[in-house]
């Protein structure tokens, strides 16, 4: 899916993933199948967009939580929602595996218990 994107490998920053989910949005495929729907499956991609949970200490979440850093986080994950770039796996749609094995989601994100499908 990444070589009809025009792509050799996986995007290195948030930039390329988009770039390459609106690629292949056009072919019917998402860019990525978020893994289940627990809150630790959302965090690396909230967390890296900027999104804060506490302060350093993990004894305040108000002011952090609810910062604009954080709300801006979560409004990105809701757009590649809304644009398709992330499938509904997250959101009890298709489940992360079963889209990939599918080829309807570019990749997945999962655990260190599993290795590379290529």
């Amino acid at each position: 899916l990444l070589e009809k994107a025009g792509m050799n490998e996986a995007p290195k920053t948030m930039d390329e993933f988009q770039q390459l989910a609106e690629k292949l949005k056009g072919n019917k495929v998402m860019g990525i199948g978020i893994s289940g729907i627990g809150t630790w499956n959302m965090a690396p991609y909230f967390l890296s967009l900027g999104g804060k949970i506490t302060d350093k200490e993990n004894s305040k979440a108000s002011g952090f939580l609810n910062s604009p850093e954080s709300v801006k986080a979560l409004e990105k994950i809701v757009e590649w929602n809304n644009n398709g770039y992330a499938a509904k796996s997250i959101l009890g749609g298709e489940g992360s595996w079963e889209g990939f094995n599918a080829a309807h989601y570019a990749m997945i994100d999962d655990g260190p218990w599993w290795f590379p499908a290529n």
